[in-house]
Protein backbone atom coordinates (compact mmCIF):
# COMPACT_ATOMS: atom_id res chain seq x y z
CA UNK A 1 0.00 0.00 0.00
CA UNK A 2 1.65 3.47 -0.74
CA UNK A 3 1.40 5.83 1.94
CA UNK A 4 1.33 9.75 2.09
CA UNK A 5 3.86 11.82 3.23
CA UNK A 6 3.26 13.95 5.77
CA UNK A 7 3.54 17.58 4.48
CA UNK A 8 5.21 20.74 5.54
CA UNK A 9 3.99 22.96 8.33
CA UNK A 10 3.67 25.76 6.64
CA UNK A 11 1.33 23.50 3.48
CA UNK A 12 -0.57 22.17 6.14
CA UNK A 13 -1.17 26.08 7.74
CA UNK A 14 -1.72 27.59 4.16
CA UNK A 15 -4.46 24.67 3.25
CA UNK A 16 -6.18 25.39 6.94
CA UNK A 17 -6.10 28.98 5.99
CA UNK A 18 -7.51 28.27 2.41
CA UNK A 19 -10.44 26.36 4.30
CA UNK A 20 -10.80 29.10 6.91
CA UNK A 21 -11.32 31.86 4.61
CA UNK A 22 -14.15 29.61 2.55
CA UNK A 23 -16.00 28.89 5.59
CA UNK A 24 -15.61 32.76 6.91
CA UNK A 25 -17.03 34.16 3.40
CA UNK A 26 -19.87 31.52 3.67
CA UNK A 27 -21.10 32.37 6.96
CA UNK A 28 -22.07 36.25 5.54
CA UNK A 29 -24.17 34.74 3.24
CA UNK A 30 -27.91 34.17 4.22
CA UNK A 31 -29.11 30.64 4.63
CA UNK A 32 -30.60 31.26 1.59
CA UNK A 33 -27.67 30.72 -0.80
CA UNK A 34 -27.54 27.27 0.58
CA UNK A 35 -30.02 26.08 -2.30
CA UNK A 36 -28.65 27.67 -4.97
CA UNK A 37 -27.85 30.77 -6.95
CA UNK A 38 -30.36 32.62 -9.49
CA UNK A 39 -31.27 30.74 -12.52
CA UNK A 40 -29.16 33.44 -14.35
CA UNK A 41 -26.37 31.75 -12.11
CA UNK A 42 -25.76 28.18 -13.16
CA UNK A 43 -23.44 26.46 -11.03
CA UNK A 44 -21.23 22.93 -12.05
CA UNK A 45 -20.23 20.48 -9.51
CA UNK A 46 -17.98 18.44 -10.13
CA UNK A 47 -18.26 14.71 -8.74
CA UNK A 48 -16.06 11.97 -7.80
CA UNK A 49 -17.37 8.17 -7.17
CA UNK A 50 -14.65 5.13 -6.89
CA UNK A 51 -17.05 2.19 -7.72
CA UNK A 52 -18.43 -0.55 -9.99
CA UNK A 53 -19.14 0.98 -13.48
CA UNK A 54 -22.23 -1.13 -14.14
CA UNK A 55 -23.48 -1.99 -10.67
CA UNK A 56 -22.91 1.36 -9.42
CA UNK A 57 -22.84 4.01 -11.54
CA UNK A 58 -26.63 4.13 -12.97
CA UNK A 59 -27.28 4.41 -9.58
CA UNK A 60 -25.67 7.26 -8.94
CA UNK A 61 -26.89 9.06 -12.20
CA UNK A 62 -30.55 8.64 -10.84
CA UNK A 63 -29.88 10.26 -7.40
CA UNK A 64 -27.93 13.10 -9.78
CA UNK A 65 -30.83 13.31 -11.99
CA UNK A 66 -33.45 13.31 -8.79
CA UNK A 67 -31.27 15.95 -7.45
CA UNK A 68 -31.02 18.35 -10.73
CA UNK A 69 -34.73 18.34 -11.02
CA UNK A 70 -34.85 19.64 -7.40
CA UNK A 71 -31.89 22.20 -8.01
CA UNK A 72 -32.43 22.90 -11.75
CA UNK A 73 -29.52 25.33 -11.30
CA UNK A 74 -27.07 23.52 -10.12
CA UNK A 75 -25.75 20.50 -12.55
CA UNK A 76 -23.68 17.46 -11.67
CA UNK A 77 -20.95 16.04 -13.87
CA UNK A 78 -20.05 12.48 -12.29
CA UNK A 79 -17.15 10.84 -12.42
CA UNK A 80 -15.91 7.47 -11.61
CA UNK A 81 -12.84 6.04 -10.66
CA UNK A 82 -13.04 2.43 -10.27
CA UNK A 83 -8.91 2.18 -9.41
CA UNK A 84 -6.70 0.09 -11.16
CA UNK A 85 -3.11 -1.58 -10.11
CA UNK A 86 -1.57 1.22 -11.25
CA UNK A 87 -3.72 4.07 -10.27
CA UNK A 88 -5.65 3.47 -6.55
CA UNK A 89 -8.21 5.98 -5.94
CA UNK A 90 -6.89 6.21 -2.64
CA UNK A 91 -3.42 6.40 -2.75
CA UNK A 92 -2.99 8.31 -5.94
CA UNK A 93 -5.84 10.14 -7.22
CA UNK A 94 -7.00 11.60 -4.32
CA UNK A 95 -3.62 12.73 -3.20
CA UNK A 96 -2.12 13.97 -6.66
CA UNK A 97 -5.47 16.16 -7.54
CA UNK A 98 -5.24 17.40 -3.68
CA UNK A 99 -2.20 18.42 -4.10
CA UNK A 100 -2.66 20.36 -7.26
CA UNK A 101 -5.75 21.94 -6.17
CA UNK A 102 -7.93 19.95 -8.24
CA UNK A 103 -9.82 17.72 -5.98
CA UNK A 104 -13.88 17.50 -7.08
CA UNK A 105 -16.40 19.53 -5.47
CA UNK A 106 -17.56 16.11 -3.99
CA UNK A 107 -15.60 13.13 -3.69
CA UNK A 108 -16.13 9.91 -2.46
CA UNK A 109 -13.83 9.38 0.98
CA UNK A 110 -13.23 6.74 3.53
CA UNK A 111 -14.23 7.24 6.77
CA UNK A 112 -10.91 6.06 8.40
CA UNK A 113 -9.05 8.46 5.81
CA UNK A 114 -11.03 11.45 7.74
CA UNK A 115 -8.01 12.82 9.94
CA UNK A 116 -5.43 12.28 6.73
CA UNK A 117 -6.87 14.81 4.64
CA UNK A 118 -8.46 17.42 7.10
CA UNK A 119 -5.35 17.65 8.73
CA UNK A 120 -3.58 17.99 5.40
CA UNK A 121 -5.97 20.88 4.77
CA UNK A 122 -7.94 19.22 1.51
CA UNK A 123 -11.47 18.65 2.83
CA UNK A 124 -13.79 21.19 4.20
CA UNK A 125 -15.42 21.56 8.06
CA UNK A 126 -19.17 21.31 7.11
CA UNK A 127 -20.39 22.15 10.39
CA UNK A 128 -21.64 25.52 9.90
CA UNK A 129 -23.18 24.24 6.87
CA UNK A 130 -25.03 21.18 8.59
CA UNK A 131 -25.76 23.50 11.08
CA UNK A 132 -28.08 25.96 9.08
CA UNK A 133 -29.67 22.78 6.97
CA UNK A 134 -30.85 21.34 10.32
CA UNK A 135 -28.60 17.75 9.55
CA UNK A 136 -29.95 15.30 11.76
CA UNK A 137 -26.96 13.73 13.46
CA UNK A 138 -28.80 11.25 15.49
CA UNK A 139 -29.73 9.78 12.32
CA UNK A 140 -26.12 8.80 11.49
CA UNK A 141 -24.39 5.67 13.47
CA UNK A 142 -22.32 7.56 16.40
CA UNK A 143 -19.17 5.52 16.13
CA UNK A 144 -19.19 6.54 11.88
CA UNK A 145 -19.77 10.52 13.35
CA UNK A 146 -16.56 9.60 15.65
CA UNK A 147 -14.61 8.36 12.35
CA UNK A 148 -15.87 11.53 10.15
CA UNK A 149 -14.64 13.73 12.43
CA UNK A 150 -11.07 15.35 13.62
CA UNK A 151 -10.17 17.78 16.36
CA UNK A 152 -14.11 18.51 17.02
CA UNK A 153 -15.11 19.21 13.09
CA UNK A 154 -17.03 16.94 10.83
CA UNK A 155 -15.20 16.65 7.46
CA UNK A 156 -18.00 14.36 5.81
CA UNK A 157 -21.72 12.96 5.69
CA UNK A 158 -22.12 9.07 5.68
CA UNK A 159 -22.29 6.50 2.33
CA UNK A 160 -22.41 3.51 4.39
CA UNK A 161 -21.09 1.50 7.15
CA UNK A 162 -19.28 -1.93 7.14
CA UNK A 163 -19.85 -4.59 9.88
CA UNK A 164 -18.65 -8.15 10.40
CA UNK A 165 -20.20 -11.88 10.80
CA UNK A 166 -20.06 -14.89 10.87
CA UNK A 167 -21.23 -16.50 7.91
CA UNK A 168 -21.78 -20.17 8.91
CA UNK A 169 -22.15 -23.43 6.22
CA UNK A 170 -25.60 -24.74 7.16
CA UNK A 171 -24.86 -27.75 4.33
CA UNK A 172 -21.59 -28.73 6.73
CA UNK A 173 -22.84 -28.39 10.27
CA UNK A 174 -26.00 -30.85 9.29
CA UNK A 175 -23.71 -33.09 8.20
CA UNK A 176 -21.92 -33.26 11.20
CA UNK A 177 -24.97 -33.05 13.32
CA UNK A 178 -23.63 -29.91 14.99
CA UNK A 179 -25.77 -26.95 16.12
CA UNK A 180 -26.30 -24.15 14.43
CA UNK A 181 -23.87 -20.93 15.83
CA UNK A 182 -26.49 -18.86 17.81
CA UNK A 183 -28.19 -16.45 15.65
CA UNK A 184 -28.94 -14.20 19.21
CA UNK A 185 -25.28 -13.92 19.24
CA UNK A 186 -25.11 -16.19 22.49
CA UNK A 187 -21.58 -17.02 22.59
CA UNK A 188 -17.66 -16.40 23.10
CA UNK A 189 -14.40 -17.11 21.07
CA UNK A 190 -13.69 -20.43 23.02
CA UNK A 191 -17.06 -21.38 21.63
CA UNK A 192 -16.24 -20.51 18.14
CA UNK A 193 -13.03 -22.14 18.14
CA UNK A 194 -14.36 -24.79 20.27
CA UNK A 195 -17.09 -25.74 17.37
CA UNK A 196 -14.33 -25.40 14.73
CA UNK A 197 -12.29 -28.40 15.59
CA UNK A 198 -15.28 -30.46 14.50
CA UNK A 199 -15.26 -29.56 10.53
CA UNK A 200 -11.13 -30.07 10.18
CA UNK A 201 -10.50 -33.18 8.26
CA UNK A 202 -7.36 -34.26 5.98
CA UNK A 203 -7.08 -36.48 2.80
CA UNK A 204 -3.72 -38.19 3.36
CA UNK A 205 -1.27 -35.77 4.18
CA UNK A 206 -3.56 -33.07 2.87
CA UNK A 207 -5.98 -30.82 4.89
CA UNK A 208 -9.25 -30.22 2.73
CA UNK A 209 -11.53 -28.66 5.28
CA UNK A 210 -11.32 -26.07 7.66
CA UNK A 211 -13.50 -24.46 10.67
CA UNK A 212 -12.83 -20.49 10.36
CA UNK A 213 -11.33 -18.01 8.36
CA UNK A 214 -9.93 -15.62 10.81
CA UNK A 215 -6.90 -14.22 9.15
CA UNK A 216 -8.73 -11.85 6.80
CA UNK A 217 -10.37 -10.00 9.69
CA UNK A 218 -7.22 -9.97 11.82
CA UNK A 219 -5.35 -8.77 9.67
CA UNK A 220 -7.19 -5.66 7.93
CA UNK A 221 -6.10 -2.83 10.15
CA UNK A 222 -9.73 -1.62 10.83
CA UNK A 223 -10.72 -4.85 11.71
CA UNK A 224 -8.40 -5.85 13.76
CA UNK A 225 -8.84 -3.38 16.82
CA UNK A 226 -11.85 -4.34 17.49
CA UNK A 227 -10.47 -8.30 18.65
CA UNK A 228 -8.08 -6.39 20.06
CA UNK A 229 -10.28 -4.04 22.33
CA UNK A 230 -12.99 -6.79 22.99
CA UNK A 231 -9.49 -9.09 24.82
CA UNK A 232 -9.41 -5.92 27.01
CA UNK A 233 -5.89 -4.59 25.47
CA UNK A 234 -5.40 -1.38 24.48
CA UNK A 235 -4.64 0.59 20.95
CA UNK A 236 -3.83 3.96 21.32
CA UNK A 237 -3.39 6.59 23.68
CA UNK A 238 -6.37 9.10 24.06
CA UNK A 239 -3.84 11.34 22.55
CA UNK A 240 -3.16 9.35 19.36
CA UNK A 241 0.24 9.74 19.61
CA UNK A 242 1.16 6.48 21.67
CA UNK A 243 0.59 3.07 20.15
CA UNK A 244 -0.30 0.44 23.02
CA UNK A 245 -0.59 -2.67 21.87
CA UNK A 246 1.74 -4.55 23.18
CA UNK A 247 -0.04 -6.05 26.35
CA UNK A 248 -0.74 -9.53 27.81
CA UNK A 249 -4.32 -9.43 26.60
CA UNK A 250 -3.07 -9.40 22.97
CA UNK A 251 -0.53 -11.76 23.31
CA UNK A 252 -3.58 -13.69 25.25
CA UNK A 253 -5.88 -12.81 21.72
CA UNK A 254 -2.81 -13.84 18.93
CA UNK A 255 -1.58 -16.57 20.87
CA UNK A 256 -5.07 -17.98 20.99
CA UNK A 257 -5.43 -17.27 16.84
CA UNK A 258 -1.93 -18.97 16.20
CA UNK A 259 -2.91 -21.98 17.62
CA UNK A 260 -6.29 -22.47 15.78
CA UNK A 261 -3.82 -22.25 12.87
CA UNK A 262 -1.09 -24.34 13.77
CA UNK A 263 -2.23 -26.50 16.67
CA UNK A 264 -5.67 -27.75 16.29
CA UNK A 265 -5.48 -26.62 12.38
CA UNK A 266 -8.96 -25.39 12.85
CA UNK A 267 -8.37 -21.91 10.92
CA UNK A 268 -5.79 -22.10 7.41
CA UNK A 269 -3.19 -20.18 7.47
CA UNK A 270 -2.96 -16.67 6.21
CA UNK A 271 -2.14 -16.76 2.70
CA UNK A 272 -2.78 -20.38 2.22
CA UNK A 273 -4.58 -20.46 -0.87
CA UNK A 274 -3.52 -19.44 -4.12
CA UNK A 275 -5.19 -16.16 -5.42
CA UNK A 276 -8.32 -16.48 -6.93
CA UNK A 277 -9.49 -19.66 -4.58
CA UNK A 278 -12.01 -19.24 -2.08
CA UNK A 279 -12.75 -22.15 0.37
CA UNK A 280 -15.50 -20.76 1.80
CA UNK A 281 -17.73 -20.77 -1.72
CA UNK A 282 -16.52 -23.92 -2.92
CA UNK A 283 -17.45 -25.67 0.70
CA UNK A 284 -14.74 -26.35 2.29
CA UNK A 285 -14.85 -23.82 5.27
CA UNK A 286 -17.61 -24.28 7.77
CA UNK A 287 -17.44 -20.74 8.94
CA UNK A 288 -16.26 -17.40 7.01
CA UNK A 289 -16.03 -13.77 8.90
CA UNK A 290 -16.73 -11.52 5.99
CA UNK A 291 -18.73 -7.88 6.30
CA UNK A 292 -22.11 -6.89 5.00
CA UNK A 293 -20.94 -6.17 1.93
CA UNK A 294 -20.79 -9.61 1.06
CA UNK A 295 -24.51 -10.75 1.19
CA UNK A 296 -25.42 -10.22 -2.60
CA UNK A 297 -21.39 -11.52 -3.51
CA UNK A 298 -22.39 -14.98 -2.24
CA UNK A 299 -25.52 -15.26 -3.34
CA UNK A 300 -23.93 -15.03 -7.10
CA UNK A 301 -20.98 -17.02 -5.87
CA UNK A 302 -22.76 -19.85 -3.91
CA UNK A 303 -25.93 -20.22 -5.82
CA UNK A 304 -27.57 -23.75 -4.60
CA UNK A 305 -24.21 -25.56 -3.92
CA UNK A 306 -25.03 -25.58 0.28
CA UNK A 307 -27.54 -23.43 2.49
CA UNK A 308 -25.51 -21.32 5.03
CA UNK A 309 -26.61 -18.35 7.39
CA UNK A 310 -24.67 -15.32 9.59
CA UNK A 311 -24.38 -15.38 13.34
CA UNK A 312 -23.17 -12.08 15.21
CA UNK A 313 -19.16 -12.04 15.81
CA UNK A 314 -18.84 -13.90 19.22
CA UNK A 315 -18.23 -12.04 22.33
CA UNK A 316 -14.37 -11.16 23.72
CA UNK A 317 -13.64 -11.73 27.42
CA UNK A 318 -14.50 -8.48 28.04
CA UNK A 319 -18.17 -9.35 27.29
CA UNK A 320 -17.78 -6.67 24.11
CA UNK A 321 -17.88 -8.19 20.32
CA UNK A 322 -15.05 -7.04 18.62
CA UNK A 323 -16.94 -5.12 16.25
CA UNK A 324 -14.82 -2.28 14.91
CA UNK A 325 -16.51 -1.00 11.71
CA UNK A 326 -15.53 1.45 8.85
CA UNK A 327 -17.43 3.27 5.77
CA UNK A 328 -17.31 5.10 3.08
CA UNK A 329 -17.89 8.95 2.97
CA UNK A 330 -18.96 12.09 1.19
CA UNK A 331 -16.92 15.15 1.21
CA UNK A 332 -16.22 18.53 -0.19
CA UNK A 333 -12.50 20.25 -1.28
CA UNK A 334 -11.24 23.00 0.82
CA UNK A 335 -10.67 24.10 -2.46
CA UNK A 336 -13.98 23.69 -4.07
CA UNK A 337 -15.60 27.26 -5.49
CA UNK A 338 -18.84 26.46 -4.93
CA UNK A 339 -19.52 25.32 -1.55
CA UNK A 340 -22.68 26.08 -0.64
CA UNK A 341 -23.88 24.21 -3.99
CA UNK A 342 -21.74 21.59 -3.00
CA UNK A 343 -23.39 21.36 0.14
CA UNK A 344 -26.59 21.11 -0.99
CA UNK A 345 -25.92 18.41 -3.13
CA UNK A 346 -23.61 16.37 -0.36
CA UNK A 347 -26.95 17.09 1.84
CA UNK A 348 -29.07 16.12 -1.33
CA UNK A 349 -26.82 12.63 -1.77
CA UNK A 350 -26.56 11.87 1.77
CA UNK A 351 -30.79 11.89 2.30
CA UNK A 352 -32.24 8.98 3.53
CA UNK A 353 -33.84 8.04 0.05
CA UNK A 354 -30.67 8.96 -1.78
CA UNK A 355 -29.62 6.21 0.51
CA UNK A 356 -32.49 3.79 0.30
CA UNK A 357 -31.38 4.19 -4.08
CA UNK A 358 -27.62 3.94 -3.04
CA UNK A 359 -27.75 1.13 -0.56
CA UNK A 360 -31.06 -0.26 0.69
CA UNK A 361 -32.36 -1.51 -2.67
CA UNK A 362 -29.47 -2.73 -3.76
CA UNK A 363 -28.50 -4.41 -1.15
CA UNK A 364 -25.03 -2.58 -0.28
CA UNK A 365 -23.51 -2.72 3.26
CA UNK A 366 -25.01 -1.32 6.04
CA UNK A 367 -26.62 2.53 4.76
CA UNK A 368 -24.91 5.54 6.36
CA UNK A 369 -28.34 6.59 8.13
CA UNK A 370 -30.38 4.62 10.55
CA UNK A 371 -33.82 5.54 8.58
CA UNK A 372 -32.75 3.84 5.33
CA UNK A 373 -31.81 0.65 7.64
CA UNK A 374 -35.63 -0.86 7.46
CA UNK A 375 -35.70 -0.70 3.86
CA UNK A 376 -32.10 -2.67 3.80
CA UNK A 377 -33.14 -5.55 5.83
CA UNK A 378 -36.50 -6.58 4.10
CA UNK A 379 -34.71 -5.80 0.13
CA UNK A 380 -32.38 -8.32 2.16
CA UNK A 381 -34.80 -10.37 3.10
CA UNK A 382 -37.37 -10.25 0.05
CA UNK A 383 -35.92 -12.38 -2.10
CA UNK A 384 -36.18 -15.32 0.54
CA UNK A 385 -32.17 -16.01 -0.33
CA UNK A 386 -29.77 -16.92 2.57
CA UNK A 387 -28.16 -15.82 4.56
CA UNK A 388 -31.80 -15.40 6.51
CA UNK A 389 -30.41 -13.52 9.76
CA UNK A 390 -29.28 -10.36 7.32
CA UNK A 391 -30.70 -8.12 9.97
CA UNK A 392 -27.45 -9.34 12.91
CA UNK A 393 -25.52 -6.38 11.10
CA UNK A 394 -27.31 -3.38 11.71
CA UNK A 395 -28.67 -5.29 14.84
CA UNK A 396 -24.96 -5.75 16.41
CA UNK A 397 -23.02 -2.73 14.80
CA UNK A 398 -24.45 -0.81 17.34
CA UNK A 399 -22.02 -2.47 20.11
CA UNK A 400 -19.38 -1.04 17.81
CA UNK A 401 -16.09 0.33 19.51
CA UNK A 402 -15.85 4.27 18.87
CA UNK A 403 -12.01 4.29 17.23
CA UNK A 404 -11.08 7.58 16.46
CA UNK A 405 -9.56 8.64 12.89
CA UNK A 406 -5.51 9.12 13.47
CA UNK A 407 -3.38 11.19 10.20
CA UNK A 408 -1.49 7.45 10.31
CA UNK A 409 -4.39 5.07 9.73
CA UNK A 410 -3.13 3.91 6.15
CA UNK A 411 1.27 3.15 7.82
CA UNK A 412 -0.06 1.84 10.32
CA UNK A 413 -2.72 -0.29 8.72
CA UNK A 414 0.59 -1.73 6.73
CA UNK A 415 2.19 -2.56 10.07
CA UNK A 416 -0.91 -4.04 11.31
CA UNK A 417 -1.47 -6.50 8.65
CA UNK A 418 2.47 -7.46 8.12
CA UNK A 419 2.47 -8.57 11.68
CA UNK A 420 -0.76 -10.56 11.52
CA UNK A 421 0.28 -12.52 8.80
CA UNK A 422 3.71 -12.69 10.61
CA UNK A 423 1.86 -14.60 13.02
CA UNK A 424 -1.09 -16.27 11.46
CA UNK A 425 1.10 -16.99 8.13
CA UNK A 426 4.63 -18.06 9.47
CA UNK A 427 4.20 -18.98 12.89
CA UNK A 428 6.30 -16.09 14.28
CA UNK A 429 6.28 -15.86 18.02
CA UNK A 430 3.47 -14.04 19.33
CA UNK A 431 5.37 -12.04 21.98
CA UNK A 432 8.49 -10.67 20.02
CA UNK A 433 6.00 -10.09 16.97
CA UNK A 434 4.11 -7.71 19.22
CA UNK A 435 6.93 -5.57 20.47
CA UNK A 436 8.18 -5.13 16.86
CA UNK A 437 4.41 -4.47 16.28
CA UNK A 438 4.18 -1.45 19.18
CA UNK A 439 7.59 -0.47 18.38
CA UNK A 440 7.51 -0.03 14.25
CA UNK A 441 3.95 1.73 14.82
CA UNK A 442 5.22 4.12 17.39
CA UNK A 443 8.18 4.47 15.12
CA UNK A 444 5.15 5.52 12.00
CA UNK A 445 3.37 8.08 14.68
CA UNK A 446 6.52 10.06 15.43
CA UNK A 447 6.38 11.00 11.71
CA UNK A 448 3.26 12.69 11.56
CA UNK A 449 2.27 16.54 13.06
CA UNK A 450 -1.35 16.58 13.91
Amino acid sequence: MDVMKPVSRRTLLAGAAAAGAVVAADSLLPASALASHSAADQVTLQFWTNHDAVTDVPLFNKVIQNFEQTYPTIKVNLTNYPGTANSPYDSAVIPTRATGGTLADVFYNRTFATADRANRGWTLALDPYMARAHVNTSDFWSAEVAQMTWKGKQYSLPYDWSDWGVFYNKTMFDKKGIKYPPTDGSWTWDDLLAMSKEFVATSGSRQTTWGVDIAGVLGSGWGTVGFVLAWGSKWLSPDLRSFLVNTPEAVELFQKMQDAVYVTKAAPRSGAFSAGFDPWSSGQLAMSVNGSWATLQMRSTIGKRFDYDVAPLPKGPTGHRPISPAGGAWSIASTSKHPNEAFTFLNFLTSTRSDQILISEPTRSIPGRKSAVPLWVSTAKSAKLPPAHVAVFPTTINEAFTIPTTPYYNELSTITANAVTAMLGSKANVKQTLAKWQSDGQTAIKKYRF
